[in-house]
Parts: structure tokens; C-alpha cells; sequence
């Protein structure tokens, strides 16, 4: 059995159709978007808006609070009006962020851009995996999940690639083109989700237990293992791909002196490693405890980083 059908056996190809293909393009088309500028942020405002480096990393500090104070606010929204609603909301508002950070060159427009888009970043994620839930079968839930997040890194990488061949430290107008084709990109993945308008309603209330219609924030806090695995994440995330975006690109330019487009070349082999060895996980990890998991990559983060 070859490997690509060791990832898609033929029960899971079956679910491949229809909601669930167009959410994988989905996937693919907004990540892609996300590559072409992930890697950018700390260098396009440092090194081509020349605004200085602590006012950057603030700003960047400051982003990352405000998506993460507002996530209980989309959480409700998916609870009252279904996921996609708040993934259209979250597209539009990314995208007019977008536009204006192409061409933000002063600090006051810096963070009313960063701004907008932290405001809106946290109706992706949350929303996104709701919807999968919705539109997946149960048994294949776990496959499922892989599998986007191999797409992310796919679209990721070839993003980064194509941010290699557009991006010109001397020439501004270049991150400008660059971010109104990320803009773009956003805005095309909105459509697919639109296509997906009748699986992401909100839930009828009286298709809810009496019991849990009034569950609110409380019950989730009271989850101590859910509050255990979000504090584990949210560590996770800061030691992983939080360092490596803020600091990353600065260091390939500045530390290394590699030439900028060297930052989109780098990030296409960091993603396609990721790709290949999902390849491996998804088998991997059928079976095993996903605890364990999470805590041997965190032991790997912490062995790479040094």
C-alpha cells in the first residue's frame, strides 16, 4: 500500500466530496494568502517603512493580545449565529486590513491596520474547525484535522515561494502589491466559504438539550483539563511559531545577511518538511495518546531552537 493511500484510505477519499472538498480548497487558497506575508511583518515595518524595531515588536506584542482577548468573543458568535458567518466577517475584515497595511507607512497607520486585522484574525481558526466538525464524519474527525493542517503548511510554503519572486527590500511598492494579493486571496477563499452558507447555521435551540442552553464561559472554565490544554497550547504556540514569525526574517536579513527573498525560500522548506512528515503522522499518531504527542513536539521545539 503506498503512502498517499496509507493517508487517504478509501473510506476517508469517500468523505473527500462535495463541503468538505471545497473547505480544503478553502484551506489551501487562505493559506497561501497567509504565506505570502507571514514572514514579513517584523522586516516590512523595520526595514522598508523604517519605523523603529521596538515600536515593531510592540505592535506585534500588542496584535497577538488582542486576538487572543477577542476569541471568546467569536466563540459566542459561533454559538448564536454558526461558523460561517463569523468566518465571512473575519475574511472581509482581514482583507480591508490588508489593503491599508500595504500602504501604511507612518506608526499611526501601522496600528490602526494591525488593528483591524487582530480584531478580525480571531474568527478564522475557531469558526474554521467548528465547521469541519459539522461537515466531517465522526470517525474521520481526527484524519480530517491532519490533513488541514497540512494543507495550512502546503499553502504556507508555496505563498512563501511566490513572496520570494515579488518582495524588493528597496522597493516599497513591492510589499504593497504583495499585500494587495494576499487581500485578494482572502477575499477568494470568503467565496468558497460562502459556498458553504447551509452547514455553518447556528444550531436550533431546541435541537439543545434544555439542560445546556444556558451553558455559558463558566462551564468552559470550569473544564480544567480544557483550561490545562489551552494554557499547554498557548505556550506551545509562543515558543514555536510565535518566535519564529516575530523574529525569524529579522534574523535571516540582519544576523546572516542573507539577501530578503532568501526569507520566502527558507519558509518553503520549513513547510514542506512539515507536509512530508504529516505524511508519516497521521498514521503516527492513530491510536496514541494525543497528550504524549503534544509534549514529545514541544520536546523537539525546545531541541531545534537550541
Amino acid at each position: 500500500m503506498s503512502l498517499l493511500s496509507n493517508v487517504f484510505p478509501d473510506d476517508f477519499r469517500e468523505v473527500l466530496v462535495g463541503p468538505v472538498r471545497r473547505f480544503f480548497v478553502m484551506t489551501a487558497v487562505s493559506s497561501f494568502g497567509q504565506g505570502l506575508t507571514i514572514s514579513l511583518f517584523v522586516v516590512y515595518l523595520h526595514s522598508v517603512r523604517h519605523l523603529s524595531l521596538g515600536f515593531t515588536t510592540i505592535l506585534l506584542s500588542i496584535s497577538a493580545v488582542i486576538q487572543l482577548v477577542t476569541s471568546p468573543v467569536w466563540g459566542t458568535m459561533v454559538d448564536r449565529f454558526g461558523p460561517v458567518r463569523p468566518m465571512l466577517l473575519s475574511l472581509a475584515g482581514d482583507t480591508v486590513g490588508l489593503v491599508f497595511w500595504g500602504f501604511a507607512t507612518t506608526t499611526r497607520q501601522a496600528a490602526i491596520s494591525m488593528a483591524i486585522m487582530a480584531l478580525f484574525a480571531g474568527g478564522s481558526w475557531g469558526p474554521a474547525a467548528t465547521l469541519l466538525t459539522r461537515i466531517t464524519p465522526s470517525q474521520h474527525l481526527q484524519r480530517s484535522f491532519g490533513v488541514n493542517f497540512m494543507l495550512v503548511n502546503l499553502g504556507i510554503g508555496f505563498g512563501g515561494l511566490v513572496s520570494a519572486s515579488i518582495v524588493d527590500i528597496h522597493r516599497p511598492s513591492s510589499f504593497s502589491v504583495l499585500y494587495l494579493l494576499n487581500a485578494g486571496v482572502m477575499a477568494g477563499g470568503a467565496v468558497i466559504v460562502a459556498t458553504l452558507w447551509r452547514y455553518g447555521q447556528a444550531i436550533p435551540k431546541e435541537s439543545v438539550e434544555e439542560s445546556h442552553r444556558q451553558d455559558g464561559w463558566s462551564v468552559v472554565l470550569r473544564d480544567r483539563r480544557l483550561v490545562h490544554f489551552v494554557l499547554a497550547s498557548l505556550i506551545l504556540l509562543i515558543a514555536g511559531y510565535g518566535s519564529q514569525e516575530a523574529g525569524f526574517s529579522l534574523f535571516v536579513i540582519d544576523r546572516m545577511q542573507l539577501p530578503m527573498h532568501d526569507i520566502g525560500i527558507i519558509f518553503f522548506f520549513n513547510t514542506s518538511t512539515i507536509v512530508v512528515a504529516q505524511l508519516f503522522a497521521l498514521n503516527f499518531i492513530d491510536g496514541r495518546s494525543r497528550t504524549r504527542v503534544m509534549s514529545g513536539v514541544g520536546v523537539l521545539w525546545a531541541i531545534f531552537w537550541l
